[in-house]
């Protein structure tokens, strides 16, 4: 009983364990939270990600896989609007971005900025995965539209 009610528990940041686990790519804790709770595969923190951006942001292909299979919501999108396929596109992760298009993910989904992922493709074309510069940049290109 304590363990399924700790797995609802939120930090300041909004972020449930499932959060943790889709970050980290660990499949066999999602199995535990998602077995224990279901229903927090779609949970969103103060930013508006869910687990499964988490894992498509860190590039996390059997979490998104994992989390695609429990149901989780290919439309969803963050507070800046960005879909899983912005996501994808910037963070360079072909694979996962195959997955979710094949698993229904839209392809062109415009984000506060009015920007459509291919935008975002064009604007990383000749850079080395993705951009230069790790995460901080990648989040940086996502508000430069």
């Amino acid at each position: 009983m304590f363990i399924k009610q700790t797995v609802k528990e939120r930090t300041r940041s909004g972020k449930v364990p499932l959060h943790f686990c889709a970050e980290s790519g660990s499949v066999q804790c999602l199995d535990l939270v998602l077995s224990m709770e279901p229903f927090l595969v779609n949970t969103q923190d103060e930013e508006g990600y869910t687990p499964l951006h988490l894992a498509v942001i860190n590039g996390n292909k059997d979490a998104v896989r994992r989390l695609v299979t429990a149901g989780a919501d290919l439309n969803c999108l963050d507070n800046e609007k960005h879909s899983l396929v912005h996501w994808a596109t910037v963070c360079g992760e072909v694979e996962i971005l195959n997955l979710l298009l094949s698993n229904g993910a839209p392809a062109s989904t415009p984000d506060i900025h009015l920007a459509h992922p291919i935008h975002y493709a064009a604007q990383m074309c000749g850079t080395v995965n993705g951009v230069s510069g790790g995460s901080r940049a990648r989040f940086k290109a996502l508000s430069m539209a």
